[in-house]
């Protein structure tokens, strides 16, 4: 037998606050009639797509690099988004725009390679968590997009100048003769 260096396990353990949003989240994933095949490291990647999104305090932007050329979304924030953080505000626009790639097929089977300025929505979803909740939900949506399109999703931090350049930072502004807008390569 093998010791454990910790000693034995407590009798009880206490709770914590946020269980049940972590229970919660495992049912979403796991009402469906079979399970869904995850794709974690392939042999080879046959598509592969590219987007970019970004929010401001009035507006959001995405673009993406798909089948029909360059899909793009822009918009402003409601005032029920008007106390919202603008963390939750960029993750939200990212989940938004991707489930609509999604919803379009444009994911199904692919790995996509997202591109935000902002480094709290990329350490949200690679840690998988949150303790915002608003947070939370917005990762669990993403994942649950990867169960359900069979994608993989990078959700990679890049200087605010490249969103600039790249033209997705204009469209947060309601901008549409910027960077990819105007003609210029995705990346």
């Amino acid at each position: 037998a093998v010791d454990n260096p910790m000693g034995p396990p407590p009798p009880k353990v206490k709770a914590v606050p946020r269980l049940l949003h972590d229970l919660n989240a495992l049912w979403t994933f796991f009402q469906v009639d079979t399970p869904p095949w995850r794709y974690v490291r392939g042999k080879r990647v046959c598509v592969v797509r590219y987007g970019f999104g970004d929010a401001s305090k009035g507006g959001f932007g995405a673009s993406f690099e798909g089948t029909q050329g360059i899909w793009y979304r822009l918009g402003v924030w409601g005032s029920d988004s008007s106390d919202d953080s603008s963390n939750f505000r960029e993750l939200c626009n990212l989940v938004e725009a991707l489930e609509a790639q999604g919803q379009s097929g444009e994911l199904n089977g692919v790995e996509v390679f997202m591109f935000t300025d902002n480094q709290v929505a990329e350490g949200a979803f690679y840690k998988g968590t949150s303790s915002n909740k608003k947070l939370f939900e917005l990762v669990v949506r993403l994942r649950k997009l990867e169960f359900h399109t069979g994608c993989l999703i990078h959700l990679i931090h890049v200087a605010g100048t490249r969103m600039i350049a790249q033209g997705t930072d204009g469209l947060s502004r309601g901008d549409t003769g910027e960077g990819v807008m105007k003609g210029q390569t995705m990346l």
